[in-house]
């Protein structure tokens, strides 16, 4: 399956179950936006990255409300990635030491503590891999998938047969939002 059409089915999940978590996604990003952030960070942004910005630029309430991509790890649109991305980039400052962070990885979101799901836009055959990167431990690759597409599929695999992701199985709360409760295997 493509990544358009695993969009269309985690957009069908969360409109048929999770009522609230759905409306909290924006509307699509403008090619502009994502022109003027790959412009701002000095990359080109992978065209998986473009779909998943053009299918909704990430989710209101982000930290709060948002989508949980994954167990702890909130949607992020074009302007929370550059925000997230600079926090890490120009705050942080970057020592050219790839083992802690990359100017050419963009994250896709946010647990609110500094850590990311980032999308790997350096040339090599990482390129386009997703994984975690950690503010105290660094890139955590084994926590990731080759593409955004692997991340998007597996994420829709779990929520149509509560399958656990990184130990935490979905479950949807009273007031209709996605979420990850912790299960011990």
């Amino acid at each position: 399956m493509s990544l358009t059409t695993d969009l269309a089915k985690l957009e069908q999940w969360l409109r048929q179950r999770s009522p609230t978590t759905w409306a909290s996604l924006r509307p699509p990003a403008t090619l502009d936006a994502i022109d003027s952030t790959a412009h701002q960070i000095g990359v080109r942004i992978l065209p998986d990255l473009k779909r998943l910005w053009r299918w909704h630029d990430g989710s209101e309430g982000a930290l709060v409300a948002g989508v949980p991509l994954q167990p702890g790890h909130y949607l992020l649109g074009v302007n929370g990635a550059l925000v997230e991305w600079h926090g890490r980039t120009d705050v942080a400052g970057y020592s050219g030491d790839s083992r802690s962070w990359s100017p050419q990885w963009l994250p896709i979101t946010s647990d609110g503590a500094g850590n990311h799901f980032v999308v790997d836009h350096r040339p090599g055959p990482e390129l386009g891999s997703v994984f975690v990167a950690d503010l105290q431990n660094g890139p955590m690759r084994h926590r990731g998938w080759p593409s955004l597409a692997d991340l998007v599929r597996d994420l829709c695999d779990a929520l149509t047969h509560g399958r656990p992701v990184d130990g935490h199985l979905p479950h949807i709360t009273e007031e209709g939002r996605l979420a990850w409760t912790f299960s011990p295997a």
